[in-house]
Protein backbone atom coordinates (compact mmCIF):
# COMPACT_ATOMS: atom_id res chain seq x y z
CA UNK A 1 0.00 0.00 0.00
CA UNK A 2 1.27 3.19 -0.94
CA UNK A 3 0.49 6.64 1.07
CA UNK A 4 1.76 9.80 -1.16
CA UNK A 5 0.57 12.52 1.47
CA UNK A 6 -0.37 12.87 5.01
CA UNK A 7 -4.44 12.75 4.24
CA UNK A 8 -3.87 9.48 3.33
CA UNK A 9 -2.58 8.12 6.70
CA UNK A 10 -4.67 9.86 8.25
CA UNK A 11 -7.87 8.01 6.69
CA UNK A 12 -6.25 4.72 7.13
CA UNK A 13 -5.59 5.53 10.62
CA UNK A 14 -9.69 6.12 10.86
CA UNK A 15 -10.16 3.02 8.93
CA UNK A 16 -8.43 1.35 11.49
CA UNK A 17 -8.90 2.87 14.94
CA UNK A 18 -11.57 4.80 16.71
CA UNK A 19 -10.30 8.09 16.56
CA UNK A 20 -12.60 11.21 16.60
CA UNK A 21 -11.51 13.36 14.40
CA UNK A 22 -8.28 14.48 12.29
CA UNK A 23 -7.04 16.10 15.31
CA UNK A 24 -7.30 12.96 17.34
CA UNK A 25 -5.60 11.05 14.41
CA UNK A 26 -2.48 13.76 14.07
CA UNK A 27 -1.68 13.86 17.46
CA UNK A 28 -1.21 9.66 17.68
CA UNK A 29 0.50 10.27 14.67
CA UNK A 30 2.67 12.71 15.55
CA UNK A 31 3.37 11.17 19.09
CA UNK A 32 4.50 7.54 17.47
CA UNK A 33 6.55 9.07 15.41
CA UNK A 34 8.47 11.21 17.63
CA UNK A 35 8.83 8.33 20.06
CA UNK A 36 10.21 6.04 17.77
CA UNK A 37 12.60 8.62 16.51
CA UNK A 38 13.79 8.86 20.05
CA UNK A 39 15.53 5.63 19.32
CA UNK A 40 16.72 5.93 16.17
CA UNK A 41 20.10 7.51 14.75
CA UNK A 42 20.69 10.31 12.79
CA UNK A 43 21.39 8.11 9.71
CA UNK A 44 18.53 5.70 10.88
CA UNK A 45 15.89 8.24 10.67
CA UNK A 46 17.06 9.81 7.56
CA UNK A 47 16.64 6.10 5.97
CA UNK A 48 13.19 5.66 7.88
CA UNK A 49 12.17 9.28 6.76
CA UNK A 50 13.05 8.68 3.08
CA UNK A 51 10.18 6.46 3.04
CA UNK A 52 7.46 8.63 5.10
CA UNK A 53 5.14 11.40 3.52
CA UNK A 54 6.80 14.98 3.80
CA UNK A 55 4.88 15.73 6.98
CA UNK A 56 5.83 12.74 8.56
CA UNK A 57 9.19 12.66 7.87
CA UNK A 58 9.66 16.38 9.07
CA UNK A 59 8.56 15.06 12.32
CA UNK A 60 10.74 12.15 12.93
CA UNK A 61 13.99 13.89 11.89
CA UNK A 62 12.69 16.95 14.15
CA UNK A 63 11.99 14.88 17.15
CA UNK A 64 14.82 14.60 20.32
CA UNK A 65 16.13 11.71 21.52
CA UNK A 66 14.78 9.95 24.83
CA UNK A 67 15.85 6.75 24.39
CA UNK A 68 12.91 4.55 23.42
CA UNK A 69 14.65 1.35 22.31
CA UNK A 70 11.61 -1.11 23.95
CA UNK A 71 7.88 -0.96 22.92
CA UNK A 72 6.93 -0.29 26.79
CA UNK A 73 9.11 2.71 26.30
CA UNK A 74 7.61 3.83 23.38
CA UNK A 75 4.04 2.91 24.87
CA UNK A 76 4.68 5.12 28.05
CA UNK A 77 6.17 8.11 25.34
CA UNK A 78 2.86 8.28 23.46
CA UNK A 79 0.45 8.16 26.92
CA UNK A 80 2.55 11.61 28.10
CA UNK A 81 3.11 13.37 24.92
CA UNK A 82 -0.86 12.80 24.16
CA UNK A 83 -1.78 12.93 27.88
CA UNK A 84 -4.18 9.38 28.15
CA UNK A 85 -4.02 6.67 29.82
CA UNK A 86 -1.24 4.03 28.80
CA UNK A 87 -3.55 1.21 27.95
CA UNK A 88 -5.19 4.23 25.17
CA UNK A 89 -1.72 4.50 24.18
CA UNK A 90 -0.84 1.62 23.43
CA UNK A 91 -3.68 1.18 20.83
CA UNK A 92 -3.10 4.60 19.41
CA UNK A 93 1.12 3.11 18.65
CA UNK A 94 -0.04 0.16 17.33
CA UNK A 95 -2.42 1.24 14.85
CA UNK A 96 0.01 4.16 13.47
CA UNK A 97 3.00 1.96 13.76
CA UNK A 98 0.44 -0.81 11.77
CA UNK A 99 -0.29 1.88 9.45
CA UNK A 100 3.51 3.24 8.89
CA UNK A 101 4.61 -0.61 8.10
CA UNK A 102 2.36 -0.47 5.15
CA UNK A 103 4.42 2.11 3.39
CA UNK A 104 7.83 1.43 4.77
CA UNK A 105 10.40 -0.07 2.07
CA UNK A 106 12.28 -2.99 2.77
CA UNK A 107 15.15 -0.91 3.61
CA UNK A 108 13.71 0.99 6.32
CA UNK A 109 12.03 -2.12 7.91
CA UNK A 110 15.39 -3.49 7.74
CA UNK A 111 16.97 -0.32 9.87
CA UNK A 112 14.43 -0.26 12.17
CA UNK A 113 14.67 -3.91 12.68
CA UNK A 114 18.42 -3.59 13.56
CA UNK A 115 18.51 -0.41 15.66
CA UNK A 116 14.71 -1.04 17.23
CA UNK A 117 14.12 -5.29 17.07
CA UNK A 118 11.17 -4.71 20.01
CA UNK A 119 9.62 -1.37 18.21
CA UNK A 120 10.17 -2.76 14.71
CA UNK A 121 8.11 -5.84 15.03
CA UNK A 122 5.35 -3.27 15.66
CA UNK A 123 5.97 -2.57 11.89
CA UNK A 124 5.20 -5.50 10.40
CA UNK A 125 2.70 -5.88 7.83
CA UNK A 126 -0.37 -7.76 8.69
CA UNK A 127 -1.07 -10.91 6.47
CA UNK A 128 -4.84 -11.13 5.83
CA UNK A 129 -6.76 -14.78 6.54
CA UNK A 130 -8.85 -15.91 3.94
CA UNK A 131 -12.18 -16.66 5.46
CA UNK A 132 -12.59 -20.49 4.08
CA UNK A 133 -15.65 -21.39 2.75
CA UNK A 134 -18.02 -23.48 4.01
CA UNK A 135 -17.44 -27.43 2.56
CA UNK A 136 -20.45 -29.38 0.79
CA UNK A 137 -21.44 -31.81 2.61
CA UNK A 138 -20.40 -35.03 1.28
CA UNK A 139 -22.53 -38.25 0.55
CA UNK A 140 -19.06 -40.44 0.91
CA UNK A 141 -19.25 -40.72 4.37
CA UNK A 142 -23.01 -40.12 5.17
CA UNK A 143 -24.54 -42.89 7.44
CA UNK A 144 -27.00 -45.51 5.72
CA UNK A 145 -27.66 -47.76 8.14
CA UNK A 146 -31.58 -47.63 9.58
CA UNK A 147 -29.68 -46.89 13.12
CA UNK A 148 -28.59 -43.76 11.80
CA UNK A 149 -30.20 -42.44 8.48
CA UNK A 150 -31.72 -43.88 5.00
CA UNK A 151 -29.11 -44.99 2.20
CA UNK A 152 -27.14 -41.79 1.00
CA UNK A 153 -29.42 -39.87 3.34
CA UNK A 154 -27.26 -37.01 5.41
CA UNK A 155 -29.87 -36.17 7.71
CA UNK A 156 -30.19 -38.98 10.79
CA UNK A 157 -33.86 -40.17 11.32
CA UNK A 158 -33.55 -38.52 14.90
CA UNK A 159 -33.67 -35.20 13.90
CA UNK A 160 -35.32 -35.65 10.78
CA UNK A 161 -39.72 -34.57 11.00
CA UNK A 162 -41.44 -37.38 10.69
CA UNK A 163 -44.39 -35.36 8.78
CA UNK A 164 -42.25 -35.03 6.05
CA UNK A 165 -40.92 -38.76 5.89
CA UNK A 166 -44.53 -40.27 6.31
CA UNK A 167 -46.44 -41.12 3.37
CA UNK A 168 -50.35 -39.69 3.07
CA UNK A 169 -51.93 -41.56 5.22
CA UNK A 170 -49.25 -42.71 7.78
CA UNK A 171 -50.23 -41.71 11.84
CA UNK A 172 -47.01 -39.93 12.29
CA UNK A 173 -48.94 -37.16 10.12
CA UNK A 174 -51.13 -36.74 13.02
CA UNK A 175 -51.08 -34.78 16.42
CA UNK A 176 -52.90 -37.71 17.71
CA UNK A 177 -52.67 -40.91 16.06
CA UNK A 178 -54.43 -42.82 18.17
CA UNK A 179 -57.54 -40.82 18.88
CA UNK A 180 -59.98 -43.46 16.76
CA UNK A 181 -59.11 -46.26 18.83
CA UNK A 182 -58.72 -44.34 22.42
CA UNK A 183 -62.21 -44.55 24.37
CA UNK A 184 -61.84 -41.09 25.48
CA UNK A 185 -62.42 -39.51 21.54
CA UNK A 186 -63.14 -42.61 19.67
CA UNK A 187 -66.72 -42.33 18.32
CA UNK A 188 -67.50 -46.02 19.85
CA UNK A 189 -66.01 -49.23 19.44
CA UNK A 190 -64.33 -50.31 16.02
CA UNK A 191 -67.44 -52.47 15.46
CA UNK A 192 -69.67 -49.72 16.12
CA UNK A 193 -68.03 -47.60 13.79
CA UNK A 194 -68.12 -49.78 11.03
CA UNK A 195 -71.35 -50.90 11.84
CA UNK A 196 -70.88 -54.55 12.46
CA UNK A 197 -72.94 -54.63 15.24
CA UNK A 198 -75.85 -57.11 16.31
CA UNK A 199 -78.57 -54.46 16.58
CA UNK A 200 -77.58 -52.72 13.05
CA UNK A 201 -76.28 -55.43 11.22
CA UNK A 202 -74.70 -54.54 7.72
CA UNK A 203 -76.00 -54.78 4.06
CA UNK A 204 -75.10 -57.65 2.19
CA UNK A 205 -74.80 -59.58 5.34
CA UNK A 206 -75.41 -63.50 4.97
CA UNK A 207 -77.85 -63.73 7.78
CA UNK A 208 -79.42 -60.32 8.29
CA UNK A 209 -81.46 -60.14 11.79
CA UNK A 210 -84.47 -59.28 10.27
CA UNK A 211 -84.93 -62.60 8.20
CA UNK A 212 -83.70 -64.56 10.79
CA UNK A 213 -85.61 -67.28 12.18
Amino acid sequence: MNFSSDREILRRLHELGPFSDDGAALSALHATLQGVSGGLTEDERRAVAASLPPDCARVLLGARANGCSKSSDLFLEVSLREKITLARAVEHAEIVCRTLGEILSPTARDRLRHALPDIAELFEPHAQEAVPADPEPSLANAPNDLAEGRPGEIRRLSSANPAELAHRHSIARSDDPHAETKLSSACGLTQEREERTLAAGRLGSRRPLSKSR
